[in-house]
């Protein structure tokens, strides 16, 4: 066979047939396209179109489709496998029946894997902002909504009652999850918007 003249798909699909069948790449490229295996290899994974997964080669940001045989049924199983083209890393989704593939970013990979890993934790921290947001609005109803700020570091100096300034410290204490800052802001916003 005339390795040039065929289509790298066709070629590709050739020679993972011949590799499934237990031959190996050289004896492939010397008995059946007379040339040394480099070169065959090259004319595939030359153009960056195909890359070496394990013993196929496939094409970049391809999904591999697997047909798994069980004793009485055949089970239709999709592999949905994304080659990082950069780094040759590879997430694999296994026996996802009739899966939807989705190719990402080699970046976006990277987040969603990160993303997989800390889903336990996650969901724990989206429980407890649930919980505590529902609770600590239900039991006391404060809510600080503040304008963007137009200058970060903004300070002011003021002069309080003290008997004032006592009972807003145990009251800011109770209310950690706010700043002393915002609800003074919050404070004199709602003062501003009672006596306008």
């Amino acid at each position: 066979m005339d390795y040039k003249s065929m289509e790298l798909d066709d070629l590709a699909g050739y020679i993972n047939l011949q590799l499934e069948k237990g031959r190996n790449f050289t004896e492939v490229a010397v008995e059946d396209f007379s040339c040394n295996e480099s070169t065959l290899r090259k004319r595939l994974t030359g153009k960056k179109l195909y890359k070496r997964i394990g013993n196929k080669y496939v094409r970049q940001c391809q999904t591999i489709d697997d047909k798994n045989q069980n004793s009485n049924e055949i089970n239709d199983v999709r592999q949905s496998v994304r080659q990082d083209v950069t780094d040759g890393n590879s997430t694999q989704i296994i026996n996802e029946t009739k899966a939807q593939s989705i190719m990402v970013s080699p970046s976006d990979n990277e987040k969603f894997l990160g993303l997989i890993s800390n889903y336990e934790l996650i969901m724990k921290m989206l429980d407890n902002y649930k919980n505590n947001e529902d609770s600590f609005n239900k039991s006391n109803g404060l809510v600080v909504e503040l304008p963007v700020e137009k200058k970060k570091d903004f300070r002011v100096t003021l002069r309080l009652n003290d008997v004032i300034y006592e009972e807003f410290k145990e009251f800011a204490d109770r209310n950690k999850q706010f700043t002393v800052k915002e609800l003074v802001s919050q404070a004199l916003k709602e003062f501003i918007q009672k006596y306008k």
